[in-house]
Protein backbone atom coordinates (compact mmCIF):
# COMPACT_ATOMS: atom_id res chain seq x y z
CA UNK A 1 0.00 0.00 0.00
CA UNK A 2 1.44 3.36 -1.03
CA UNK A 3 1.22 5.86 1.83
CA UNK A 4 2.65 8.98 0.23
CA UNK A 5 6.42 8.35 -0.01
CA UNK A 6 7.66 11.50 1.73
CA UNK A 7 11.29 10.38 1.90
CA UNK A 8 14.17 12.66 0.94
CA UNK A 9 17.87 12.00 0.57
CA UNK A 10 20.41 14.79 0.52
CA UNK A 11 23.79 13.21 -0.14
CA UNK A 12 26.74 15.26 1.07
CA UNK A 13 30.12 14.00 -0.16
CA UNK A 14 32.81 12.89 2.28
CA UNK A 15 36.32 13.99 1.43
CA UNK A 16 39.47 13.10 3.37
CA UNK A 17 42.51 15.36 3.19
CA UNK A 18 45.70 14.39 5.01
CA UNK A 19 43.70 11.95 7.10
CA UNK A 20 41.19 14.56 8.28
CA UNK A 21 37.51 14.31 7.36
CA UNK A 22 36.60 17.78 6.17
CA UNK A 23 33.22 17.06 4.56
CA UNK A 24 30.64 14.62 5.93
CA UNK A 25 28.22 12.25 4.28
CA UNK A 26 24.63 12.83 5.39
CA UNK A 27 21.43 11.09 4.38
CA UNK A 28 18.16 12.70 5.43
CA UNK A 29 15.00 10.66 5.82
CA UNK A 30 11.59 12.22 6.38
CA UNK A 31 9.24 9.28 6.86
CA UNK A 32 5.56 9.24 5.92
CA UNK A 33 4.23 8.95 9.47
CA UNK A 34 2.43 12.28 9.17
CA UNK A 35 0.77 11.46 5.81
CA UNK A 36 -3.00 11.15 5.43
CA UNK A 37 -3.72 7.49 4.74
CA UNK A 38 -6.70 7.62 2.39
CA UNK A 39 -7.17 3.92 1.75
CA UNK A 40 -6.90 3.12 5.46
CA UNK A 41 -9.54 5.75 6.17
CA UNK A 42 -11.91 4.00 3.75
CA UNK A 43 -11.09 0.56 5.16
CA UNK A 44 -11.87 1.81 8.66
CA UNK A 45 -15.16 3.29 7.45
CA UNK A 46 -16.21 -0.01 5.89
CA UNK A 47 -15.19 -1.91 9.03
CA UNK A 48 -17.26 0.18 11.48
CA UNK A 49 -20.23 1.48 9.48
CA UNK A 50 -23.11 -0.81 10.41
CA UNK A 51 -25.51 -1.97 13.07
CA UNK A 52 -25.05 -5.47 14.40
CA UNK A 53 -28.55 -6.70 15.07
CA UNK A 54 -27.33 -10.16 16.02
CA UNK A 55 -26.38 -8.99 19.51
CA UNK A 56 -28.96 -6.19 19.69
CA UNK A 57 -26.27 -3.53 19.58
CA UNK A 58 -24.33 -1.38 17.18
CA UNK A 59 -21.26 -2.56 15.34
CA UNK A 60 -19.43 0.67 16.05
CA UNK A 61 -15.87 0.88 17.31
CA UNK A 62 -16.15 0.37 21.09
CA UNK A 63 -13.10 2.58 21.66
CA UNK A 64 -15.22 5.64 20.87
CA UNK A 65 -18.39 7.15 22.26
CA UNK A 66 -21.66 6.54 20.38
CA UNK A 67 -23.70 9.74 19.89
CA UNK A 68 -26.61 8.04 18.11
CA UNK A 69 -29.07 9.04 20.82
CA UNK A 70 -27.37 12.38 21.53
CA UNK A 71 -28.05 14.22 18.30
CA UNK A 72 -26.44 11.78 15.87
CA UNK A 73 -23.14 10.00 15.33
CA UNK A 74 -22.28 11.12 11.79
CA UNK A 75 -19.53 13.68 12.51
CA UNK A 76 -18.09 11.50 15.27
CA UNK A 77 -17.82 8.60 12.81
CA UNK A 78 -16.18 10.76 10.14
CA UNK A 79 -13.75 12.04 12.79
CA UNK A 80 -12.78 8.46 13.60
CA UNK A 81 -12.15 7.74 9.92
CA UNK A 82 -9.87 10.78 9.76
CA UNK A 83 -7.96 10.40 13.03
CA UNK A 84 -7.74 6.76 14.15
CA UNK A 85 -4.28 5.20 13.96
CA UNK A 86 -5.76 2.40 11.85
CA UNK A 87 -7.46 4.95 9.61
CA UNK A 88 -6.43 8.35 8.27
CA UNK A 89 -4.03 9.23 11.09
CA UNK A 90 -4.78 12.96 11.12
CA UNK A 91 -4.42 15.08 14.25
CA UNK A 92 -7.80 16.62 15.18
CA UNK A 93 -6.73 17.89 18.59
CA UNK A 94 -6.89 21.57 17.57
CA UNK A 95 -10.66 21.26 17.52
CA UNK A 96 -12.96 23.03 18.08
CA UNK A 97 -15.26 20.78 20.09
CA UNK A 98 -12.97 17.77 20.53
CA UNK A 99 -14.45 15.16 22.87
CA UNK A 100 -12.67 12.92 25.38
CA UNK A 101 -12.02 10.35 22.65
CA UNK A 102 -10.29 12.79 20.31
CA UNK A 103 -13.21 13.21 17.90
CA UNK A 104 -15.29 16.19 16.78
CA UNK A 105 -18.95 15.11 17.15
CA UNK A 106 -20.66 18.23 15.73
CA UNK A 107 -20.79 18.87 11.99
CA UNK A 108 -20.26 22.62 12.25
CA UNK A 109 -17.17 22.14 14.42
CA UNK A 110 -15.85 19.55 11.98
CA UNK A 111 -16.33 22.06 9.17
CA UNK A 112 -14.39 24.70 11.11
CA UNK A 113 -11.55 22.29 11.89
CA UNK A 114 -11.18 21.11 8.31
CA UNK A 115 -11.07 24.68 7.01
CA UNK A 116 -8.72 26.10 9.64
CA UNK A 117 -6.48 23.15 10.51
CA UNK A 118 -6.39 20.68 7.62
CA UNK A 119 -6.22 23.39 4.92
CA UNK A 120 -8.72 21.60 2.73
CA UNK A 121 -9.81 22.59 -0.74
CA UNK A 122 -13.38 23.65 -0.01
CA UNK A 123 -16.39 24.07 -2.28
CA UNK A 124 -20.14 24.46 -1.87
CA UNK A 125 -23.27 23.79 -3.95
CA UNK A 126 -26.94 24.50 -3.34
CA UNK A 127 -29.97 22.75 -4.92
CA UNK A 128 -28.00 21.34 -7.86
CA UNK A 129 -24.49 20.61 -8.99
CA UNK A 130 -21.83 17.98 -8.36
CA UNK A 131 -18.62 17.52 -6.34
CA UNK A 132 -15.27 18.81 -7.62
CA UNK A 133 -13.41 16.31 -9.78
CA UNK A 134 -10.62 15.91 -7.20
CA UNK A 135 -12.96 14.79 -4.39
CA UNK A 136 -11.82 11.26 -3.62
CA UNK A 137 -11.33 8.53 -1.02
CA UNK A 138 -10.85 9.92 2.50
CA UNK A 139 -12.46 13.28 1.74
CA UNK A 140 -15.53 14.63 3.53
CA UNK A 141 -18.98 15.92 2.56
CA UNK A 142 -21.29 17.81 4.93
CA UNK A 143 -24.93 18.29 3.98
CA UNK A 144 -27.38 20.88 5.27
CA UNK A 145 -30.42 22.92 4.47
CA UNK A 146 -33.19 20.49 5.42
CA UNK A 147 -33.65 22.81 8.34
CA UNK A 148 -33.31 26.25 6.70
CA UNK A 149 -31.40 27.49 9.76
CA UNK A 150 -28.83 24.67 9.76
CA UNK A 151 -26.18 24.38 7.06
CA UNK A 152 -24.27 21.60 8.84
CA UNK A 153 -26.61 18.66 9.46
CA UNK A 154 -24.98 15.46 8.20
CA UNK A 155 -21.38 14.39 7.56
CA UNK A 156 -20.23 11.48 5.40
CA UNK A 157 -16.83 10.04 4.44
CA UNK A 158 -15.89 9.29 0.84
CA UNK A 159 -14.77 5.67 0.49
CA UNK A 160 -14.43 5.29 -3.27
CA UNK A 161 -14.73 6.89 -6.67
CA UNK A 162 -14.03 10.51 -7.47
CA UNK A 163 -16.00 13.61 -8.36
CA UNK A 164 -19.60 12.86 -9.24
CA UNK A 165 -18.99 9.11 -8.97
CA UNK A 166 -18.03 9.24 -5.26
CA UNK A 167 -19.53 6.68 -2.92
CA UNK A 168 -19.76 7.31 0.82
CA UNK A 169 -20.27 5.67 4.22
CA UNK A 170 -22.15 7.24 7.14
CA UNK A 171 -23.68 6.85 10.59
CA UNK A 172 -27.10 8.05 11.67
CA UNK A 173 -28.46 6.75 9.39
CA UNK A 174 -25.98 3.95 8.68
CA UNK A 175 -25.00 3.60 5.02
CA UNK A 176 -22.19 1.82 3.20
CA UNK A 177 -20.96 2.40 -0.34
CA UNK A 178 -23.90 4.57 -1.32
CA UNK A 179 -23.79 7.26 -4.00
CA UNK A 180 -22.80 10.63 -2.55
CA UNK A 181 -26.07 12.39 -3.49
CA UNK A 182 -28.47 9.85 -1.97
CA UNK A 183 -30.18 12.68 -0.05
CA UNK A 184 -29.25 15.68 -2.18
CA UNK A 185 -31.06 17.85 -3.22
CA UNK A 186 -34.42 16.26 -2.38
CA UNK A 187 -33.73 16.14 1.37
CA UNK A 188 -30.65 18.31 2.02
CA UNK A 189 -30.42 21.30 -0.27
CA UNK A 190 -26.79 22.19 0.45
CA UNK A 191 -23.59 20.18 0.08
CA UNK A 192 -20.11 21.17 1.22
CA UNK A 193 -17.04 19.34 -0.06
CA UNK A 194 -13.67 19.07 1.69
CA UNK A 195 -10.73 17.69 -0.27
CA UNK A 196 -7.83 16.98 2.09
CA UNK A 197 -4.63 17.74 0.17
CA UNK A 198 -1.77 15.28 0.26
CA UNK A 199 1.27 16.49 2.17
CA UNK A 200 4.42 16.41 0.07
CA UNK A 201 7.95 17.75 0.10
CA UNK A 202 8.24 20.59 -2.41
CA UNK A 203 11.95 21.38 -2.11
CA UNK A 204 15.06 20.93 0.02
CA UNK A 205 18.23 22.87 0.66
CA UNK A 206 20.74 21.46 -0.19
CA UNK A 207 18.94 20.10 -3.26
CA UNK A 208 18.02 16.46 -3.46
CA UNK A 209 21.05 14.41 -4.61
CA UNK A 210 23.29 17.46 -4.28
CA UNK A 211 27.00 17.08 -3.48
CA UNK A 212 29.78 19.15 -1.95
CA UNK A 213 27.92 20.76 0.96
CA UNK A 214 29.66 21.11 4.31
CA UNK A 215 28.84 18.96 7.31
CA UNK A 216 27.66 22.08 9.13
CA UNK A 217 25.25 23.09 6.38
CA UNK A 218 21.71 23.93 7.48
CA UNK A 219 19.15 21.50 6.07
CA UNK A 220 15.85 23.09 4.99
CA UNK A 221 12.78 21.07 3.98
CA UNK A 222 9.72 22.78 2.51
CA UNK A 223 6.32 21.10 2.64
CA UNK A 224 3.19 21.72 0.61
CA UNK A 225 0.98 22.29 3.67
CA UNK A 226 1.36 23.08 7.38
CA UNK A 227 2.71 20.03 9.18
CA UNK A 228 2.29 18.48 12.60
CA UNK A 229 5.57 19.51 14.24
CA UNK A 230 5.91 16.63 16.69
CA UNK A 231 5.25 13.86 14.17
CA UNK A 232 7.67 15.31 11.61
CA UNK A 233 10.48 15.80 14.11
CA UNK A 234 9.96 12.29 15.48
CA UNK A 235 10.21 10.95 11.94
CA UNK A 236 13.42 12.86 11.17
CA UNK A 237 16.74 11.04 11.34
CA UNK A 238 20.28 11.64 10.07
CA UNK A 239 22.97 9.05 9.43
CA UNK A 240 25.62 9.27 10.67
CA UNK A 241 24.12 10.89 13.71
CA UNK A 242 24.59 14.66 13.88
CA UNK A 243 23.31 16.74 16.78
CA UNK A 244 21.35 19.87 15.97
CA UNK A 245 18.21 21.92 16.52
CA UNK A 246 14.89 22.17 14.69
CA UNK A 247 13.13 25.41 13.86
CA UNK A 248 9.91 26.03 11.94
CA UNK A 249 8.70 28.92 9.81
CA UNK A 250 6.22 29.75 7.04
CA UNK A 251 3.22 28.65 9.14
CA UNK A 252 4.81 25.25 9.87
CA UNK A 253 5.50 24.59 6.20
CA UNK A 254 9.30 24.94 6.45
CA UNK A 255 11.58 22.87 8.69
CA UNK A 256 15.18 23.95 9.25
CA UNK A 257 17.70 21.64 10.91
CA UNK A 258 20.78 23.49 12.19
CA UNK A 259 23.75 21.21 13.04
Amino acid sequence: MNKFPLQIKVNLQQWIYLGVVIIGTVSIFVSNTFAFHRSDSASYADRWWSKDDSDDGRKYNPNYHDYTNEGGDCANYVSQCLRDNDAGGLNLSAGPGVDDWGCIPLCENLHTHLINNQYVEYSFISNNGSPPDNLTTGDVIIFGGYNPNDSYEHAVIVVGGSGNSCIVDSHTTDHQNIRWNYGFPNYWTEARFYHIPDARVTSTTPDNESTGAGIDTNIVINFSKPMDITSVENAFSIYPDIQGEFSWSNNNRTLTFTP
